[in-house]
């Protein structure tokens, strides 16, 4: 959540009224690499977290307010949004749509116990069970069709070794897509990352971000989420154990189709190539923009290719669950 928009505290005195106390601290937050937030502190003492939306519609962002307070009511550890004493939830700072949330507790896990993992493996499949039926269409704006638009966006900067490896995991991901058909969809978060959570101790205290909430693969929310779990940071190479401690938990939930089960390997890889392009993608438009500074976060595209590499090179094998 890197600071694209830099707010001083005289700026917002005017929402803070709104919602009948005054802001006495605001602090950047360096991470994630979309939205501008900040911690916000209060006279009350209640700790939020304002957020400004850099890309996000009107219509998207008001698609999930209601979605966020549902997953709330479901008991699922989400900040919803807050409205002021009027009803309104969006505000705008600097001609950008804004929220205040509240801040839940808890830290990233940097190095995620077998615990932790099993703990957002159950939780992500709980995700995936409530939204079932929620009530909302959502298209992937980063989906397949984006994936391939952007692979062909970047190639031509590309050098041969980088162009092959994405022939090869592009060739490999639709012959399993043929091969097993039953991988059901639903509404995923779609950015699962460590740094999307929040733990205390062993206990999952928070998910956060749903900005890339959409229709999809659930297969997809698992490879996404798996990959980042359950690696040997700062290697990228899988752990096996937290692997299958992640796949067990989540299938106690939901339980996983066996075509899903057989294209999991095939998916963690493509999962990093998602990110391996989207990183290359904000690489290139931090440079034409002149983005810099201390508060703008940039993700290594280095370190996705890396994973990539690996899980085309050493599958993870799912010990079969029934």
């Amino acid at each position: 959540m890197s600071v694209y928009t830099t707010v001083i505290l005289s700026e917002i005195q005017h929402l803070a009224q709104a919602y009948s106390f005054q802001i006495t601290g605001l602090t950047p937050i360096q991470a994630g690499i979309e939205n501008t937030n900040y911690f916000v502190n209060t006279d009350s003492g209640q700790q939020l977290v304002l957020t400004i939306f850099e890309e996000m519609n009107l219509i998207a962002i008001h698609e999930l307010i209601p979605l966020l307070t549902y997953l709330k009511q479901q008991e699922l550890p989400v900040a919803a949004p807050l409205a002021d004493h009027t009803g309104q939830v969006i505000h705008f700072i600097h001609n950008k749509p804004a929220q205040l949330a509240p801040r839940l507790t808890g830290q990233p896990p940097m190095q995620p116990t077998l615990q932790q993992v099993s703990a957002m493996a159950s939780t992500l499949a709980q995700l995936h069970v409530t939204l079932h039926s929620y009530p909302l269409h959502r298209d992937n704006n980063h989906g397949q069709i984006w994936w391939q638009h952007t692979r062909d966006e970047l190639l031509p900067s590309l050098s041969q070794p980088d162009q092959a490896l994405l022939q090869q995991v592009f060739t490999r991901f639709a012959v399993v897509q043929q091969q097993y058909p039953d991988r059901p969809g639903g509404l995923i978060h779609g950015d699962l990352f460590r740094d999307n959570t929040l733990f205390d101790s062993e206990q999952l205290s928070g998910l956060l971000d749903f900005s890339e909430l959409a229709y999809d693969e659930l297969l997809l929310d698992i490879a996404i989420c798996l990959n980042d779990f359950c690696s040997q940071w700062p290697n990228v190479v899988l752990d096996n154990d937290k692997g299958q401690a992640f796949i067990h938990a989540y299938h106690q939930v939901r339980p996983l189709s066996r075509d899903e089960q057989q294209a999991l390997p095939t998916y963690l890889a493509m999962a990093a190539c998602r990110f391996w392009l989207s990183r290359l993608q904000v690489q290139a438009r931090n440079q034409q923009e002149a983005r810099n500074g201390e508060h703008i976060l940039q993700k290594d595209p280095a370190e996705m290719r890396a994973m990539l590499q690996d899980r085309l090179h050493s599958p993870f094998v799912v010990n079969t669950v029934d």
